[in-house]
């Protein structure tokens, strides 16, 4: 499976499993959720920067919610987070936020990790 369909896959396992749909993410308003890509996006490429209590020092939301799972996996969870951001400003008649392109292309093209070439 291609890298652009596991990100599609865990945007929409996010919405029916975890009922983080567009309504749960209009609430997000202070950057939380890109924040929350940035953080899984420095644990896919083994670079998280931990607190003392093994959760990113940025996380933005309580510690138990953070659930890393490394490498490939953490980076397709940025790029649904940022895809999530994405359509949360389009929703909200706001522009594309750069940072969430970013780790979406980075994420698409591989450039975040050789890897997923």
């Amino acid at each position: 499976m291609d890298i652009t369909q596991q990100i599609r896959d865990e945007r929409l396992r996010q919405i029916d499993v975890e009922g983080y749909d567009a309504q749960h993410d209009a609430q997000h308003v202070c950057g939380e959720i890109i924040q929350a890509a940035l953080c899984y996006e420095a644990s896919g490429l083994g670079k998280p920067d931990l607190g003392p209590d093994g959760v990113p020092k940025t996380w933005p939301w309580e510690g138990a919610s953070w659930n890393p799972k490394g490498g490939v996996a953490d980076l397709v969870r940025a790029g649904a987070l940022a895809t999530a951001e994405q359509d949360r400003r389009r929703l909200a008649g706001l522009p594309p936020d750069p940072v969430a392109e970013r780790i979406i292309s980075d994420t698409k093209t591989g450039r975040a990790a050789p890897s997923l070439r």
